[in-house]
């Protein structure tokens, strides 16, 4: 009996399909091929011309389609319709001995051991792991493949008999509702329904030959080599290769799902990787890409939410009284019903009050949600939800519904007047982090026109070259005290300042941190404030979980005239032209080790072996003769530049514009504010994916570098023997450097994506707006003419 090949794709991924029809067709010429459309056709391709059998949804008589396709994602519903492809194949079709593949596989040898092994077996499997994986802390590990399930449902095989037929069956009705992608709750999509087939069912064979259904999860207990024009694993013939989570433009990573090798370190594989990506691009990668997905929208033409397919998902058989889900036009329909109010009069819709819910940060900083935080909760949803969301804003919520106006840019009318001053203390001059956050603060409240004044606290371990005109004054007249100082610092501060400083002032503190936990010893710093304001999400988390008062995250605002250089070139700093010239800032005062230069010199020797037209610049601040002939006896590298000196700010911009990619491979970050500049002047940074600098970078604007958490063996100034940050891949770093250096075109579309996001993101305005809104607030807690607060000290 002949075997036929199936699968399951949307519009964008038919390149796949086509890739994987030319190679199975190599060793089965005219063995038929089905391919289900999770999407619609809507005129995009011609099925008849393909070279395979098109089905469509409506064949598979799924029940209430519509629903089925709403309540998934793209990747869920491709998931959730394969069993019933299956079924629909071996009930409907007849087809006697079936091989399901995802549309990512590449076939590289015949197929015939599958097709015997389906004349004896009902069901064929393939398990992710045919040998234990050492529990390191990379992905992926055997945990991580508990989570995601046994088997991978990229491979199976059935024939047509009763214990296959039950199995589709039974496979379908758990998929109906059960496909989502969601460890915490058991489930990932309809793989790990998997796990149970072996205990459940007759007739089930694992296939353990090494060389079936390799994937990102076999790179760690299978070796490679290549021989006679074919890749061996472990010493026989690959015939199936899983492409999953590739990403084309980005093959070095190998897959989005691991972070164990870069393609570098896999060197058998570079090959295969390279041809696969040539065969899907030529099957017109980039034109379906462009194609829209028909489940993406609803009627009205505005995009389907993931909160709201979840929050739709999580109804239940309640949906059926909405009818179409997709349909906006209906008394009753779905779309009214999720933007209704939660509360008449409450201006949360049902949707927004979801989105709460599910945001565990943001029910810490404004735990009521109907009553004194409202103003600020549909204030955040207006502006950076939206962002972090990804929600349309039809969505809402309506500039009507929020209770207070947003607040007034420079020469607008007056900030309202429940709105108090501020007092801006700490390192106003100084050329570090702390310094800049300051004037970060102050851009952001002279963008919207707050009363405020400086109070400079000089740093005695800085230059204190700032000279950016704040007007400073040596006492604080407004109610709110906003001070730059971290925990650490903040009892000197008060020492020297005197108690006065504080007494009969609303305290707020501006910290820092860069671990996941704030030690023990930090906490007495809690007793002089009201409230502490962090930067970035990392340190909300941090900080909020040991903290006494209420944490609040106030992202750090860019210049709003875009960052001054000195239109200088690189013969100002000693650079050459003609190369490919990589960054890194540091100072020597935030901790070497975390800043982690010596990571940084080993990927960029391992990305560029013996190529000159590339240099790797260390601009680093407060170091001393000791540290730069260290660093430059690591690099032993003349192609390693080390810069040691204090620059002015148009200097260090001038710096970051005339080099061509930023990277930090840093442990942790408080901010990350050198990654913010490097983007904001349009240039590709590569960068650790984890902490503060994740709230601003993601895949699509930056190269995220990926990690493991590591314990920290000994103390590090203040980071105790005991915490945990991150060890950046450096293989995974050397792969995305070499990716900027060879691909030049996508790095700069790249570079373009995160200039236009952090502006969006830390323009003074919106961060502006967001300190007004907790002023409100707070202001209504205060006797602002008197300038006392309640807590009086």
């Amino acid at each position: 009996m002949e075997l036929a090949l199936c699968t399951v794709v949307s519009k964008n991924h038919l390149p796949y399909a086509r890739t994987l029809a030319a190679s199975f067709r190599q060793y089965h010429p005219g063995a038929p091929m089905f391919v289900l459309l999770a999407d619609q056709i809507d005129g995009y391709f011609a099925p008849e011309r393909e070279p395979f059998d098109v089905i469509e949804l409506s064949a598979l008589r799924i029940p209430n389609l519509r629903r089925f396709c709403f309540q998934y994602n793209i990747a869920e519903l491709n998931c959730a319709a394969k069993p019933y492809l299956l079924q629909y194949l071996l009930e409907k079709r007849g087809v006697s001995k079936l091989l399901y593949l995802d549309s990512d596989i590449l076939v590289l040898g015949d197929l015939a051991e599958v097709q015997d092994l389906l004349d004896t077996h009902a069901i064929l499997l393939t398990p992710h792991l045919i040998r234990e994986v050492e529990d390191d802390h990379r992905k992926p590990g055997e945990k991580h493949i508990l989570e995601s399930g046994v088997y991978n449902a990229g491979f199976i095989g059935v024939r047509n008999h009763s214990a296959a037929i039950r199995f589709v069956a039974w496979w379908s009705q758990r998929v109906y509702t059960g496909c989502i992608a969601d460890p915490r709750i058991g489930l990932f999509v309809d793989q790990r329904w998997l796990d149970l087939v072996p205990g459940m069912f007759h007739g089930v064979h694992i296939i353990r030959h090494p060389g079936y259904n390799v994937g990102h999860w076999s790179l760690s207990h299978r070796t490679f080599e290549t021989g006679g024009g074919s890749v061996l694993v472990n010493g026989l013939p690959l015939v199936v290769f899983h492409f999953s989570g590739l990403d084309l433009d980005r093959l070095e990573r190998i897959s989005r799902h691991q972070d164990r090798f870069s393609l570098y370190e896999v060197r058998p594989l570079q090959g295969l990787f390279e041809m696969y990506r040539e065969r899907v691009m030529a099957a017109g990668y980039r034109e379906t890409q462009e194609w829209p997905y028909a489940f993406g929208y609803f009627t009205n033409g505005v995009p389907v939410p993931a909160d709201v397919r979840r929050l739709y998902w999580k109804l239940g058989d309640e949906v059926q009284r909405f009818g179409d889900p997709f349909d906006t036009g209906r008394q009753g329909s779905f779309w009214q019903w999720i933007n209704d109010e939660t509360h008449p009069g409450s201006g949360v819709s049902r949707l927004w009050y979801h989105v709460y819910m599910t945001r565990p940060d943001v029910q810490k900083a404004l735990p009521d949600v109907f009553g004194a935080d409202r103003a600020t909760f549909l204030k955040w949803a207006q502006s950076n939800g939206r962002m972090e969301q990804q929600i349309d804003e039809a969505f809402g919520p309506p500039p009507e519904a929020v209770p207070s106006p947003a607040p007034p840019t420079v020469g607008a009318r007056a900030v309202p007047p429940a709105v108090p001053g501020l007092n801006i203390a700490g390192h106003a001059m100084s050329e570090k982090g702390m310094g800049e956050a300051l004037r970060a603060t102050v851009r952001a409240v002279t963008a919207v026109g707050l009363p405020h004044v400086v109070v400079d606290f000089p740093d005695q371990t800085s230059a204190n070259t700032d000279r950016t005109r704040l007007g400073f004054l040596d006492y604080n007249p407004h109610p709110v005290n906003v001070i730059h100082v971290n925990a650490d610092g903040l009892p000197s501060f008060v020492s020297a300042s005197g108690t006065k400083f504080l007494r009969g002032k609303y305290n707020i503190g501006f910290w820092m941190w860069e671990l996941p936990e704030l030690p023990p010893v930090f906490l007495a710093s809690f007793a002089y404030l009201d409230e502490v304001w962090v930067a970035s999400r990392y340190c909300l988390e941090a900080i909020s979980s040991v903290s006494s008062v209420p944490v609040v995250k106030i992202p750090l605002a860019l210049p709003g005239g875009g960052l001054v250089t000195k239109n200088v070139g690189r013969d100002y700093f000693g650079l050459p032209e003609g190369v490919v010239i990589f960054l890194f800032m540091f100072d020597v005062h935030s901790v070497v080790a975390r800043k982690n230069p010596s990571g940084l010199i080993t990927a960029f020797k391992r990305a560029f072996g013996r190529e000159d037209d590339v240099r790797l610049v260390l601009k680093l601040v407060h170091g001393d003769r000791k540290i730069r002939k260290a660093l430059s006896d690591e690099a032993a590298d003349s192609r390693v530049v080390v810069i040691d000196r204090v620059m002015e700010r148009a200097e260090i911009n001038s710096l970051i514009q005339v080099s061509d990619c930023y990277v930090s491979l840093h442990r942790s970050e408080g901010f990350g504010m050198t990654m913010a500049e490097a983007m904001a002047l349009g240039k590709p940074v590569v960068a650790t994916a984890y902490s503060a600098n994740v709230d601003f970078m993601t895949p699509n604007n930056s190269f995220l570098v990926g990690y493991e958490l590591v314990q920290l063996e000994k103390d590090y100034g203040p980071y105790p023997r005991g915490s945990v940050w991150a060890d950046p891949d450096l293989g995974h770093a050397s792969g995305l450097m070499r990716h900027v250096y060879e691909n030049r075109e996508h790095a700069r579309e790249v570079a373009q994506r995160g200039s236009r996001d952090i502006w969006r993101y830390l323009s003074p305005e919106p961060v502006g707006e967001r300190i007004v809104r907790r002023l409100e607030l707070i202001g209504g807690r205060l006797d602002v003419g008197a300038g006392v607060t309640l807590f009086a000290r």
